[in-house]
């Protein structure tokens, strides 16, 4: 069950608490078994007013800013360097970071790399590839791991998968909200969440924990934040006649809470690794890459065939590919 039909399964039962509380279990199990991959990636290039995070399976990427090339996590959690010219052709090397777990939950800042390992434990690490030198930060189950500014911001599994913070060395631990949390966008203004325990609506939350407030009252996924909105994934099941009707839409709304969702895209397939950027949406649809320009309210195929992940820096989308023993990537000029 990925992020898409969690969410869907809590919207259908909403109403009961202890099916809130079985979803919240399970929500546990299938993280700690390392089914659903729950790792961030933050366009850290391209439009500077968009913040991104999606569920994406077994990958990661940052992107430091004004050097050519891309930190990515490989299907099978090899963490690499692809480095790239203008045109996005390149090359994958692979790194060595000095734990035997997987790396995920990647992140950047300055010149130090931050990750999780995905043993029992979820430990947050912090790693300067240039001198090898490593070290563990705090003692937290992390998921979802974004920094901004001295703080690294994340949903701790051994409490519900509530949303807390530290400072980057792991002290100043504090809690930032009761609600159980999915999705989380951490901007300079605050986080946007799916809270999971108001069957996934969307919700906001100033960086000290303060001022929170509903922002849809629908289930929300994929979320991105750009150009005063929020974009983001709704999915809605209907039963009729005995037959289960699901759609999946690319939805809008303003930040400031006024006026209803506006829906640009909707289809029977499922929507994943929702991208906004340069005025296009772009995501993954049976197994290929589309885009919908949101403006002229049209759009297509880019790619077909197995796509893993999606990431946008420099202008370029880089396509992660779902087979664990490629260390290629694809790459495409895109408008931006």
């Amino acid at each position: 069950m990925d992020d898409r039909e969690y969410i869907a399964a809590n919207e259908h039962n909403a109403g009961s608490d202890d099916m809130k509380k079985s979803l919240i279990v399970l929500l546990a199990f299938l993280m700690a078994a390392g089914v659903i991959g729950l790792v961030i990636a933050q366009q850290w290039r391209g439009e500077k007013d968009t913040v991104r995070a999606a569920n994406i399976n077994n990958g990661g990427f940052v992107a430091p800013s004004g050097e050519k090339h891309v930190f990515w996590l490989s299907a099978n959690g090899s963490l690499g360097r692809y480095t790239y010219s203008s045109n996005g052709s390149g090359a994958f090397a692979v790194l060595d970071p000095p734990t035997d777990a997987y790396a995920a939950g990647l992140q950047l800042d300055g010149n130090m790399l931050y990750y999780k390992d995905r043993t029992g434990a979820q430990s947050f690490y912090q790693w300067i590839p240039k001198t090898g030198e490593a070290q563990k930060v705090g003692d937290a189950a992390v998921y979802f791991p974004q920094i901004q500014g001295e703080f690294v911001y994340y949903l701790d599994s051994n409490d519900s998968f509530k949303l807390y913070r530290m400072n980057k060395s792991g002290g100043e631990k504090e809690c930032l909200s009761d609600d159980t949390c999915n999705n989380p966008v951490v901007t300079k203004k605050g986080i946007y969440y799916s809270n999971i325990t108001e069957n996934a609506a969307l919700y906001f939350i100033n960086l000290d924990g303060k001022g929170r407030r509903e922002i849809v009252n629908e289930s929300a996924s994929f979320i991105n934040i750009a150009d005063g909105y929020a974009y983001y994934v709704h999915e809605q099941t209907s039963f009729v006649a005995g037959n289960i009707t699901r759609t999946c839409a690319i939805r809008r709304i303003a930040l400031n809470g006024g006026g209803n969702p506006v829906q640009l895209y909707a289809s029977a397939n499922a929507i994943e690794d929702l991208i906004v950027y340069g005025g296009k949406a772009y995501y993954i649809e049976e197994e290929g890459v589309r885009v919908w320009d949101i403006t002229h309210a049209r759009g297509g195929k880019l790619t077909q065939g197995g796509v893993a992940n999606i990431n946008i820096c420099d202008g370029l989308l880089f396509i992660s590919p779902p087979d664990a023993s490629k260390k290629a990537v694809e790459v495409i000029e895109i408008d931006g």
